[in-house]
């Protein structure tokens, strides 16, 4: 009955636009003169102006969305011109920074709001952005409609207040939610006479088996906070996360659990000494483990079901026709645990990718139309499949790739991922529903499709934080403490991993997290959290 009645309310605010006060009066001034009842192309002379940055599956063909097939597609079917505006692709946070002191804003600027200094409420309090629950009930009627069904995506895009901040990115289903997870080179398991391994026991046999037949580097994988974060790769198996996480109602901080992170890092400090971990696991650049990946150097390998492995197994069974590939779970300490956490998003992406209407829009209803096309019918199938009969055709009822897409050999070479970007947004991110299909295609091995059923196989988004926003003294205050831990305990577990730093010195690990205010960060996130659980 509590989360109906959460449902509800949240419901509320976006019809009522409750707690928003004078914030509102430039919107509830509005004479909303362009029709609402979803009919594309608009007549207009208008132009919108539109600050995103232009990811990195585009940059490397493309200056502007202007001259995408992609940008030119969505200005045709809204009947809305649009002026891409995009910062230096090295220069992206700088150039926001920039453009928000400035206070000379485009009409339209896509971010992930979720994480704006102070939160989503301090933009709409300091005049950057405009409250928007009024602008899609009005001038929205696609994604309105599509909160009214899914009040939970509708209470993440929202702030404390009760303020809707942006026009999301939302993923289909859970499907899409998992990309990353372990790997294993199933002939060499097959030569060793071992099974895929289940417990981080079973790992340990196989990684020593990989190494006894000779592989040069048995594990690959990052160790470093970004990754352990996401996909608490084999922290998870000693049941905490590498981030913030609620367990029975009380927030934790996995790196600060000190029985669990212990018997992690000197886990990853034996198999390092062993030759069983990557010996340069430190070095994070991605050219270099991508490198890695393609030389087929490893036995077992945490990546993306895409961007890595999408590549790596056609380019290894290229060079040896013999080599196989199976997926294994998230790793568990006991024979029959179910794994508690690994890489699974939720259904919101609102760290990238968010629409806000800025308050010198001055066409706020043109501005809603524009975004509001993503969440149509049509609009769907641009974002994700591009221009049919180009990028895709109708078969069977389904939006299918073409050769264009799919085929290097068709489209100059180009990676998937950058065939897409050129048609759609389905390959990156964006105000949109991201298809369940395109991920589908995306991954067309079989065995990238048996290893995003297998990763997902987690309780991890029953443990993780939801999107909780931090008031802006909580946000300076949280900030301070969190870069400090950040930088220390980097550093430091990679030190006690290479035995640069002995294993004997955890507990001053944890005393100086504790010393760095630790504590008071995560009571900071329990706050927000019980705030996010009454919106």
């Amino acid at each position: 009955m509590k989360r109906l009645a959460l449902c509800i309310a949240v419901l509320l605010a976006i019809t009522s636009f409750a707690g928003c006060g004078n914030k509102d009066k430039k919107v509830a001034d509005i004479d909303f003169k362009v029709k609402t009842d979803g009919q594309y192309p608009i007549d207009t002379d208008k132009t919108l102006k539109y600050w995103v940055q232009l990811h990195e599956s585009v940059a490397p063909n493309f200056n502007s969305l202007n001259d995408t097939v992609f940008g030119q597609e969505l200005i045709a079917q809204t009947g809305i011109n649009i002026e891409f505006i995009h910062p230096p692709v090295t220069q992206v946070r700088e150039k926001f920074n920039l453009l928000i002191a400035s206070r000379e804003l485009p009409d339209i600027i896509e971010w992930g709001w979720y994480n704006f200094t102070g939160g989503p409420h301090m933009a709409i309090e300091d005049e950057i952005i405009l409250p928007l629950n009024s602008v899609i009930k009005k001038a929205a009627p696609n994604l309105s409609d599509y909160l009214n069904k899914n009040p939970e995506i509708a209470r993440s895009i929202s702030t404390d207040e009760g303020e809707v901040y942006s026009f999301p990115m939302v993923r289909e289903n859970d499907y899409l939610n998992t990309f990353f997870g372990p790997m294993l080179r199933k002939d060499l398991l097959d030569k060793a006479g071992l099974s895929v391994p289940e417990t981080v026991d079973e790992w340990e046999n196989v990684l020593y088996a990989f190494k006894n037949l000779g592989v040069e580097i048995p594990l690959a994988t990052f160790l470093d906070n970004n990754r352990i974060k996401t996909t608490a790769p084999f922290l998870g198996a000693f049941g905490v996360s590498g981030e913030f996480y609620v367990e029975d109602g009380k927030v934790k901080f996995g790196p600060y659990e000190e029985e669990a992170f212990s018997s992690f890092v000197k886990l990853m400090a034996k198999w390092y000494k062993d030759g069983i971990l990557d010996p340069d696991f430190v070095e994070t650049d991605h050219s270099r483990y991508a490198a890695l990946g393609l030389s087929g150097k490893w036995g077992a390998a945490f990546g993306s079901c895409g961007g890595n492995f999408g590549s790596w197994i056609p380019a290894i069974t290229k060079v040896n026709p013999e080599a196989e590939f199976v997926p294994a779970k998230y790793p568990v300490l006991n024979k029959g645990d179910y794994p508690k956490f690994g890489q699974k998003n939720f259904n919101a992406g609102l760290e990238n990718g968010c629409a806000a209407i800025t308050t010198q829009c001055e066409e706020i209803e043109l501005a809603a139309r524009l975004l509001d096309y993503a969440y149509s019918d049509k609009g769907f199938l641009l974002y994700n499949f591009g221009k049919e009969g180009e990028s895709y055709n109708m078969v069977d009822g389904i939006p299918t790739y073409t050769e264009l897409i799919t085929e290097p050999d068709k489209n100059g070479g180009q990676p998937m991922s950058y065939a897409i970007a050129k048609y759609a947004r389905a390959s990156y991110f964006g105000p949109m529903i991201q298809a369940e299909n395109y991920m589908k295609q995306y991954a067309k091995l079989d065995v990238q499709k048996r290893a995003i059923e297998t990763w997902a196989d987690t309780k991890q988004t029953e443990y993780a934080l939801p999107y909780v926003t931090l008031t802006a003294s909580e946000n300076s205050e949280f900030s301070t403490i969190m870069t400090d831990v950040n930088t220390y305990r980097q550093e430091q577990v990679y030190k006690l991993i290479t035995g640069t730093y002995g294993i004997d010195k955890l507990p001053e690990y944890f005393t100086t997290l504790k010393s760095m205010g630790i504590e008071r960060a995560i009571e900071i996130n329990q706050q927000a959290y019980e705030r996010y659980l009454d919106r």
